[in-house]
């Protein structure tokens, strides 16, 4: 029988969840999920599942379920949610015939340990002793060649927790997986650790010089080896082996179970015991035309030169549908007429929609501000912010059409860029919910309903449409782009989400701290980043965020022509922006983004 045991799971149940290694900690990887109770052959397995649009993902990895229990939790899964297909890694068993599924065989090693480092190397062969302490002996007189440093023994450290692991050993890591398998992570130390979860380090090391690097996942009794590697010119010593081994013994110091290995054929993952168990990725759909893409993916990929065509027809398609939108978007929104366009009814409070603009929007801001205008519900002013670049040009006249529909336009002069979107409504109209608005984009007709509905389902919040989940390690706050980016896995209020506020944003009255409406103040710290200011804004506020979103995904762009583009790309962020805006507003209200993780 399967049934929910807890519904909005997160990191606190994941240790629950059998077996309890990273791949199945979905408050980890994900957020928030289900977690499944399946009971049954005599004992109860706890499963995560997390859904994102129509795919669901269960946490299976290396469970020992039959194919009936499998199928029970597909049919309990496809009965209750909407989704086409269901997916799992490395389970024990494979799925049975009552769905279509594609069964992929894989394999994974794990090592159960021993009571002590004695019973371990019982294991290995007195030749496999041997010759551990000669490779050591051979290669601590290679490092000792040429007398350009003292003769040292070699010392394996352990870093716990991934704050204290020196982002020098991560950069080290880095070079030799570069040096050795062409490998470019592209992240950050910090965000290395974060995005594969790990907890513990290990070097071994001569001196200043690193000969290997274990990085593994610690947070139960059962570990899971995320990485390993070594120096390239050593590689006849084997010095990842011999890392490995004092790994091996550290990890029955501290009373650890079992090691699991991932997958693969690399030959030090069957020493010292190592079992390799078969194991099953599975992709199960709900019916025959649920599967259809992915077996006619699966079918051209067989097909010689096929890769490099899908590319080609992927890409053309993509812009022949981006280009077709956008032609229909234009028209549609250059003749529907707009009728009531502001709110008619008494109502005990006011929404007023604000938004900013420059130049080179000018031209298409009629379409942004239409889209405004549809709304399901209606606002009670939408009011455009004009700063003194647009001082002296002439406004469209479909822009100009639309005044008499209930725009308001005025001019503020000065450049405070996008803080214009907020700061003067916020001022002119105290008492009335800010809703912010970029005008690049063409928003769903149910924008403003749904940031309504959020806020009334939680008042003390701001309700936003897209949202960031920011993301800490060690205490610090990671960079910004190693954030979860546009995530809709996150359904209470928190301080850890992101408003992108030109997304659309419901700011209630004075949520916001007083120095928010400080021009002079937010011009100097973060001048074009709003989003950080309101966020540090937000906190000290003491306002949470939640996701109002239906989908996570930014609202459809209004296009213009690649020059002027490209005029608004140059005034925008370019690399790493966020982040010196994110150093400075920290130092200057002492407050660490990561405490709010």
């Amino acid at each position: 029988m399967v049934r929910i045991a807890v519904e909005g799971a997160g990191p606190g149940e994941d240790a629950q969840v059998t077996p309890d290694v990273v791949q199945n900690r979905f408050g980890i990887v994900y957020g928030k999920y289900t977690l499944l109770e399946l009971t049954g052959e005599d004992r109860s397995l706890f499963i995560p599942l997390h859904i994102e649009g129509r795919e669901a993902r269960l946490g299976l990895f290396l469970s020992d379920i039959s194919a009936a229990g499998l199928e029970e939790l597909c049919a309990f899964v496809f009965a209750r949610y909407p989704v086409k297909s269901i997916r799992w890694d490395c389970s024990l068993s494979s799925l049975g015939r009552r769905y279509i599924r594609r069964n992929h065989p894989a394999n994974h090693w794990k090592v159960i340990l021993p009571a002590s480092a004695d019973e371990l190397w019982a294991r290995m062969s007195r030749k496999s002793r041997y010759n551990r302490r000669r490779e050591e002996k051979l290669l601590l007189d290679r490092l000792n060649e040429g007398g350009n440093a003292p003769a040292g023994e070699l010392v394996m450290t352990e870093y716990e927790g991934a704050s204290r692991i020196p982002p020098a050993v991560v950069e080290t890591f880095f070079s030799f997986k570069r040096k050795l398998m062409g490998r470019e992570y592209g992240l950050s130390p910090a965000g290395y650790l974060a995005r594969y979860h790990v907890t513990n380090a290990y070097t071994w090391t001569r001196g200043e010089r690193t000969v290997a690097i274990v990085f593994s996942c610690e947070q139960g009794q059962n570990v899971f080896l995320e990485n390993l590697t070594y120096d390239p010119e050593l590689e006849e010593f084997s010095p990842g082996f011999h890392l490995y081994a004092l790994v091996l013994e550290r990890l029955i110091q501290k009373g650890k179970t079992a090691l699991f290995l991932g997958g693969g054929e690399q030959p030090y993952k069957s020493r010292f015991g190592g079992i390799e168990d078969s194991c099953w990725n599975v992709e199960a759909y709900r019916s025959p035309l649920a599967a259809l893409p992915s077996y006619a993916g699966k079918i051209a990929g067989r097909i010689p030169g096929s890769a490099k065509a899908a590319r080609f027809i992927k890409r053309g398609f993509r812009f022949v549908r981006v280009r077709s939108k956008w032609a229909v978007q234009k028209i549609f929104f250059s003749l529907v007429p707009v009728g009531s366009a502001l709110n008619t009814e008494k109502r005990d409070f006011s929404i007023t929609v604000s938004l900013t603009s420059f130049p080179p929007r000018l031209p298409t801001l009629h379409l942004c501000i239409k889209s405004l205008m549809r709304q399901t519900m209606k606002p009670d002013r939408i009011v455009l912010y004009l700063g003194a670049d647009c001082e002296g040009i002439p406004l469209p006249q479909k822009l100009l059409a639309l005044q008499k529909k209930g725009l308001t336009v005025k001019y503020v002069g000065g450049d405070l860029r996008p803080h214009k979107k907020y700061i003067y409504a916020m001022r002119e109209y105290p008492e009335d919910f800010i809703v912010t608005a970029d005008d690049d984009l063409l928003y769903r007709k149910d924008m403003l309903e749904s940031l309504w509905k959020a806020h009334l389902a939680h008042p003390e919040a701001l309700a936003a449409s897209r949202v960031h989940l920011m993301k800490q390690s060690g205490g610090r706050i990671l960079p910004y782009r190693d954030w979860l980016q546009e995530t809709g896995t996150v359904r209470e209020p928190t301080h850890a989400l992101l408003s992108t506020n030109g997304a659309g944003s419901l700011f209630p009255p004075h949520c916001l701290a007083p120095e928010a409406l400080d021009t002079e103040l937010a011009a100097r710290l973060c001048l074009n980043a709003d989003d950080i200011w309101l966020k540090f804004m937000l906190i000290r506020g003491g306002t949470k965020v939640v996701w109002a979103g239906r989908r996570a995904a930014m609202p459809d762009e209004i296009r213009i022509r690649a020059e002027k583009k490209q005029a608004l790309m140059d005034g925008n962020l370019t690399g790493g922006g966020n982040d010196g805006y994110i150093a400075a507003l920290e130092k200057h209200f002492g407050i660490s983004l990561a405490d709010y993780c």
